[in-house]
């Protein structure tokens, strides 16, 4: 995806090298597919509604989503909220993998290093990418994951 217009940042601070490979002919190159773009700019990913509530502090799981979208052994994701008894809500991830080796307890490392520890997916559910439900627009239906969660903890 390039960028281009009279409010884009004219360069990185002391950084030469970067500048020349992200800035050409007054476009930023921002290295970002245009799916990717559309993926983190559609309303299932804003998160604007979806908000879990864990021990008072507020989670926007399209935060935990993005980050974990970045590592190239996750081919999709979802957070999801789950009742808790004692912080009322956590987060509960469930994660297609393009790599079977990927394990739970490597997707809790990514979060450890890149966000604070209440944001951390409590549980990692790992599923195919078929297995998401989506609505008729394409965009995966949190609410029937929360359901299939409560099945899962029956």
């Amino acid at each position: 995806m390039v960028v281009r217009g009279p409010t884009l940042f004219s360069g990185y601070w002391n950084a030469e090298t970067a500048n020349k490979a992200d800035f050409r002919d007054g476009s930023f190159y921002t290295r970002i597919s245009l799916r990717e773009a559309l993926r983190m700019n559609s309303p299932s990913r804003k998160g604007s509604k979806y908000m879990i509530k864990s021990g008072g502090e507020n989670i926007y799981p399209v935060e935990i989503e993005q980050l974990l979208l970045k590592d190239p052994r996750i081919a999709e994701v979802s957070v999801v909220k789950r009742a808790d008894s004692k912080w009322g809500e956590i987060p509960v991830a469930f994660i297609a993998r393009n790599d079977e080796d990927l394990a739970a307890d490597e997707v809790f490392t990514i979060c450890k290093n890149n966000i604070t520890s209440y944001k951390y997916p409590r549980q990692v559910y790992f599923i195919s990418e078929n297995e998401f439900p989506q609505n008729s627009m394409g965009r995966i239906e949190k609410m029937a994951l929360e359901q299939t969660l409560e099945v899962i903890l029956l």
